[in-house]
C-alpha cells in the first residue's frame, strides 16, 4: 500500500494515504530526535493479514532510509493536519473507503482483487484504523511512542 511505517520495540503503525497527506513528512517526525523510531519505509508498505508490517526499499524521499522490519501494528493510521496530536477511531467502512484506492493492484494468483481485498479487510479486522491529527513538530513522535507502547 501506498504508506509510511515506523515503530518502537517491534510494535508500530503505518500511516496510508494520497500524495501529500503527510506521510513522509510523519516518519521524519516520529524517526527524528526526541521519539527516534525505526522507519520502515516512507513511500510503500508491506502488510500482512495477522498484522505484521514490512517495509520496502522504495522511498519518497532519499533521507528517510528505511529498515526491512518487520513491527507488529498496533492500528493502521489515516492522516489529517491540525494544530494538535488526536487520534480518533475510524469504523471499518469509512476506512476501506479511503484505504482500498491506496493499494496497488494485481492481475491473478494470490495477487488478485479479492484476494488483496480479503487480505486488506483482515488487517482492518486485526489492528483497526485511527484517523490522527498532527502538526509538523517532532512532537507526534513522542505523542504516538507514548500511545503506542503504553
Amino acid at each position: 500500500m501506498h504508506g509510511c511505517a515506523f515503530g518502537w520495540q517491534g510494535q508500530g503503525v503505518a500511516a496510508i494515504g494520497i500524495s501529500t497527506a503527510g506521510k513522509s513528512t510523519l516518519g521524519a517526525l516520529a524517526s527524528a530526535p526526541p521519539a527516534k523510531a525505526i522507519l520502515l519505509t516512507d513511500e510503500i508498505v508491506q502488510l500482512f493479514p495477522d498484522g505484521r508490517c514490512f517495509g520496502t526499499p522504495f522511498r519518497s524521499n532519499v533521507e528517510n532510509v528505511g529498515q526491512p522490519g518487520p513491527v507488529k501494528l498496533k492500528s493502521l493510521l489515516l492522516l489529517e493536519k491540525g494544530s494538535n496530536e488526536a487520534l480518533a477511531p475510524v469504523a471499518a467502512p469509512a476506512a476501506l473507503a479511503e484505504l482500498l484506492p491506496q493499494m496497488f493492484w494485481f492481475a491473478s494468483g494470490e495477487g488478485s482483487l479479492p484476494e488483496q481485498k480479503r487480505r486488506l479487510f483482515s488487517v482492518v479486522d486485526t489492528v483497526g484504523v485511527q484517523r490522527l491529527t498532527f502538526r509538523k513538530d517532532p512532537a507526534v513522535g513522542t505523542f504516538l511512542k507514548q500511545w503506542l507502547l503504553e
